[in-house]
């Protein structure tokens, strides 16, 4: 039975999200850290971190890769599904319609892009075509095939069955990558051959679903699919300038500087990407319930948005502020290579920068939703060219340093535009002293640890780690003490009193 809007965003949204997040949020806490505890204590033993940084690149080109399979029809998908599930008939044609058209075009971009990457990036690294081009385009195929599936559950609010599907698959991941690194000896191709085996799986249970679902079939309307490419192709923009501001700055720094930096970089990236755990579960779940309160009632939805976004950032703050202020200890305690420890430096910097970009995505969706994805594109177009010339001139004088600031920067620019016209299109009443707050609790507690560090000068990273752990949490138990942040008035099921 597929959910109407009422169904989906209905009752209290932290009920709903902490309901519905909880099982994503959970899967998404296992992967991350796992994939730490991998990349930390097997693979970092196993791979130098030249070999680090050629495998993140390819990484890298999978998702570029991605991004013209889709032509942005992810977003697309996710925006008009509301518009079409009025009848069994009318859903089926619509993701139908989405399935074959990726699939056709996926084949075309596959095939291009296998004879750039063989006379590229493989020859300039002497990778062979099998596994590392073969598998790396038709994975990134499979993946965007798979999101159809993704979309539809997540829509649906059916997180329980996406993160057990989630979780088999990654699981499947980690023991075949663990048993080709460390058994085989098989080096960067034992996480090309895992990756792949995780894509297949994806698509084989996401398939599944629709096909459970009768959502697929031998239908296909041609206006669907204009329907979708209009709406799109105006944040493929903001799509590449998202793999510019994170990804290209890797396949720069390889380039421009060397394998071993980008692949220390890499390491340190991977860890303050980790505040996207929390930020993608409650987005999982609050997208779809902003879409349809927005489709329902618009002013239930301003007072619930209003009273979510100070609770949200004062999470992704905390977090944010966690991976940055225990980065050193935290990679000195669990990466004995001592080749990946500089890594350290650039945790801080990242975070900062994925605490911008975790901000920016309710004024994402409100954009997204009326429909002015020109706003975003205008924005995206700027930022990209702005962080590429800076990558371009800055890294080969100071290297990650300078990447991970422009990183910053791309977050901050897309935070501040995305804000300002979301606001034209629908306004949100920010707290700005309750921010500030929080942003000034952080910044006590940075001081505090400067003062201690210089009077005790502990060079144990335990020690360091037990009283920075302290500090944060007297700083954010602080801001529940003393009733700035008020967790139970989110609870509220219009959101206000």
């Amino acid at each position: 039975m597929i959910k109407n809007n009422k169904e989906i965003y209905g009752g209290s949204q932290a009920k709903t999200i902490v309901k519905k997040s909880s099982w994503y949020f959970m899967v998404s806490i296992y992967t991350k850290v796992v994939s730490f505890l991998v990349a930390t204590l097997i693979v970092t033993n196993y791979l130098s971190p030249a070999e680090f940084g050629v495998l993140t690149n390819i990484e890298t080109i999978a998702n570029f890769l991605a991004i013209f399979i889709s032509l942005g029809l992810d977003e697309a998908y996710f925006r008009f599904i509301y518009n079409h599930n009025e009848t069994k008939d009318k859903i089926k044609e619509f993701v139908s319609s989405y399935f074959w058209i990726i699939i056709l075009f996926g084949i075309v971009v596959a095939v291009i892009s296998s004879v750039i990457m063989k006379y590229t990036f493989a020859a300039r690294f002497k990778l062979g075509f099998h596994p590392f081009i073969s598998l790396t385009v038709v994975g990134a195929l499979l993946l965007q095939l798979s999101a159809l599936g993704n979309s539809f559950l997540r829509q649906q609010l059916k997180t329980e069955l996406l993160s057990i599907t989630i979780f088999l698959s990654y699981n499947v991941y980690v023991i075949l990558n663990i048993v080709l690194l460390v058994v085989f000896r098989m080096g960067i191709q034992a996480q090309i051959y895992a990756l792949f085996a995780q894509n297949v799986v994806l698509f084989v249970i996401f398939v599944f679903i629709l096909l459970k679902y009768e959502l697929i079939g031998f239908k296909f309307n041609f206006k669907i699919i204009v329907e979708g490419l209009v709406y799109s192709i105006p944040l493929l923009p903001n799509q590449l300038s998202f793999w510019i501001a994170n990804l290209s700055d890797k396949l720069l720094l390889i380039y421009l500087r060397s394998e071993s930096e980008s692949g220390i970089y890499s390491v340190g990236y991977k860890i303050a990407s980790m505040i996207t755990v929390f930020s993608t579960a409650v987005f999982t779940v609050y997208k779809p319930m902003m879409f349809s309160m927005f489709s329902d009632d618009k002013e239930a939805a301003r007072k619930k948005i209003t009273h979510f976004i100070p609770i949200y950032y004062f999470v992704i703050f905390w977090l944010a502020f966690a991976l940055g202020f225990l980065s050193k200890e935290t990679i000195m305690i669990f990466i004995h290579n001592a080749k990946y420890h500089p890594a350290h430096i650039v945790v801080p910097i990242v975070a900062s920068g994925y605490l911008f970009m975790s901000m920016y995505k309710p004024f994402y969706n409100i954009i997204t939703y009326y429909g002015k994805t020109w706003v975003i594109s205008a924005g995206a177009i700027i930022q990209a060219a702005v962080n590429l010339v800076l990558n371009i001139i800055l890294i080969p004088r100071f290297g990650s340093i300078a990447a991970a600031w422009t990183t910053v920067f791309s977050f901050f620019f897309s935070y501040v535009w995305l804000y300002v016209f979301s606001q034209r299109l629908f306004s949100i009443k920010l707290d700005y002293k309750k921010l500030v707050i929080i942003t000034m609790s952080g910044v006590i507690v940075l001081c505090a640890w400067y003062g201690i560090d210089g009077l005790i000068h502990s060079t144990n990273n335990f020690v360091n780690f037990g009283i920075k752990s302290v500090l944060m949490f007297a700083g954010a138990g602080s801001l529940i003490l003393t009733g700035q942040i008020n967790i139970k008035e989110i609870l509220l099921k219009n959101g206000a009193k």
